[in-house]
C-alpha cells in the first residue's frame, strides 16, 4: 500500500478526482462544446506524426509471387 500512495503522489493531478468533486461542484462546472470538425475527425491514433510535416508516402514493393494463383 506504501508504494501506491508514494506512485499517487508523484503523479501531477490535472483536476479533482471523481472521488473529489460534488454534485454541486459539477453543476457549477462549465459545458465545454467541442467543434463540429473534432468530434466527427477521426481518432488519432498513438502512432500518427504529431509534428505536423507530412507522412512519407510508403515504398510500394512487387507482389511475392505465391502459390496461390496456381
Amino acid at each position: 500500500a506504501g508504494r501506491e500512495t508514494a506512485k499517487a503522489e508523484a503523479v501531477p493531478s490535472e483536476g479533482p478526482t471523481a472521488q473529489d468533486v460534488t454534485v454541486k461542484d459539477e453543476v457549477e462546472r462549465p459545458v465545454r462544446r467541442e467543434p463540429a470538425a473534432e468530434v466527427l475527425a477521426e481518432p488519432a491514433a498513438v502512432e500518427d506524426a504529431v509534428s505536423g510535416a507530412p507522412a512519407p508516402a510508403p515504398a510500394e514493393s512487387p507482389a511475392p509471387a505465391s502459390d496461390e494463383a496456381a
